[in-house]
């Protein structure tokens, strides 16, 4: 059986919301927020508020 190596980072102080999914080799920087119910299928930056399906940053 041949073993995959999967790698997923959450920074610190970062906020997961409930029912919230994410999905392998994603990282996660630090001090970011995810809105509840969103799908994280890629890389989240520093600082950023991601929400929905896929999960994309919030426009101020």
């Amino acid at each position: 059986m041949r073993m995959l190596a999967v790698t997923t980072i959450i920074g610190k102080y970062t906020w997961i919301g409930l029912c919230s999914n994410v999905i392998n080799n994603v990282t996660i920087a630090e001090k970011c927020m995810i809105r509840a119910g969103s799908c994280v299928i890629s890389d989240i930056y520093y600082r950023w508020i991601y929400i929905g399906i896929p999960a994309k940053s919030l426009d101020f």
